[in-house]
């Protein structure tokens, strides 16, 4: 029995999309929110690529007509759900706010999504945007067009959005963002050779697949327990910030936070008591800096920040709100017990041409100032 060559690519994307969905843990790196989003467009396009397996079975040997142009329908319903998720996995992944109200933003989704939906739902009486023949095959309709032109704006739209806020994204991903909407306009394009086959869904696949390797790098550069980058992504943000410094009219500053007695945590209450103590020092330290700042494990007990500020008085306040914040935290079987960081910062003087390693050692000499003064 010979089998369509695009049944055989539905069920190739349909199996990349299951195993991205089961690899949970790999996508752990990614935000709440970014990760619903992500999630959403896979299992979507994977209803995609069901409804085109089940049109095409009942076209090439179920001969069943009615089923055929059911399902067909459903697949084109289903695709302009896509529509609102790729602008919002956009903007999750955005360190700034974008220069649109992200309310404008949501209309114009909206507008894409219904007006998209709507020319496919009239289709049903009409045969505006598909038509189909006696076997069920579905063919381009007199306002197939409107639909692809849709798709098209929608891949150009997001290619410019991203394009003009390219310094509002982490510049080591920015590139992925930029290709995510490539290839499924390409696949609206493709759709002016037939309208059989799931050009769109194709797109949505290889770009989900792209971002997924993407996620995958971004994994190795993020430290498994506390969710904070390592000291290898640290080491080289910082050699790129000091080349930036020094080509540029700006600096910043680099603070340095050691958790005091850890290993005495440990061995009283437990590693699992220290990974905490871990985990809730970096809860601390993103709630105090900026999203554009960076926060790494560069030790066993130490993480570093990068924080763009050259005020020492600000550094100072900052400081300050860190101790006093992880101070607050108790350890439920010793809630008597205080946790208490020192923490040693320093602005990087562009006129100095520090090293990465030499700027690091000054900062790293004043932290264990700071642990001197604060545990006598």
């Amino acid at each position: 029995m010979k089998i369509p060559a695009w049944m055989i690519i539905d069920v190739f994307c349909l199996l990349i999309l299951c195993f991205i969905l089961q690899k949970q843990k790999a996508l752990k790196i990614m935000k709440f929110k970014e990760l619903l989003e992500y999630y959403f467009i896979v299992v979507v396009t994977m209803a995609v690529f069901l409804a085109d397996l089940l049109a095409q079975s009942c076209v090439y040997y179920f001969n069943d007509p009615e089923v055929a142009v059911t399902a067909t329908y459903v697949k084109y319903i289903i695709m302009p759900l896509t529509i609102p998720s790729f602008f919002e996995y956009i903007i999750s992944q955005m360190q700034k706010k974008p220069l649109i109200n992200v309310k404008y933003i949501r209309v114009i989704e909206a507008i894409f999504m219904f007006t998209a939906l709507f020319i496919v739902l009239v289709s049903i009486f009409n045969g505006w945007a598909i038509r189909f023949n006696d076997k069920g095959e579905v063919y381009e309709g007199s306002k197939f067009k409107v639909l692809l032109f849709l798709l098209l704006f929608l891949g150009v739209f997001l290619e410019l959005f991203v394009f003009l806020h390219r310094k509002h994204f982490d510049a080591q991903h920015v590139n992925t963002l930029i290709v995510f909407s490539i290839p499924p306009a390409l696949g609206a394009i493709l759709y002016t050779i037939s309208t059989q086959y799931p050009f769109f869904a194709i797109g949505i696949t290889y770009s989900l697949m792209v971002t997924y390797v993407n996620i995958l790098n971004r994994n190795s550069e993020v430290d498994y327990l506390t969710r904070a980058y390592n000291r290898q992504k640290f080491e080289l943000v910082l050699d790129d910030m000091i080349r930036e410094a020094s080509n540029e009219d700006f600096t910043f500053a680099v603070m340095m936070i050691d958790i005091n007695k850890l290993k005495e945590i440990n061995e009283c209450f437990g590693n699992e008591v220290g990974d905490e103590v871990l985990i809730e020092l970096v809860r601390v330290l993103n709630s105090n800096i900026r999203k554009t700042d960076f926060i790494s494990r560069v030790g066993g007990d130490e993480f570093c920040a990068i924080i763009k500020n050259n005020d020492y008085q600000e550094l100072d306040a900052l400081a300050e709100s860190i101790k006093n914040q992880i101070n607050k935290y108790r350890i439920d079987s010793n809630p008597g017990f205080k946790i208490s960081v020192s923490i040693g910062y320093d602005i990087y003087d562009t006129e100095k041409k520090l090293s990465a390693r030499q700027f690091i050692g000054m900062v790293d000499w004043k932290m264990y100032a700071d642990k001197e003064r604060s545990m006598g």
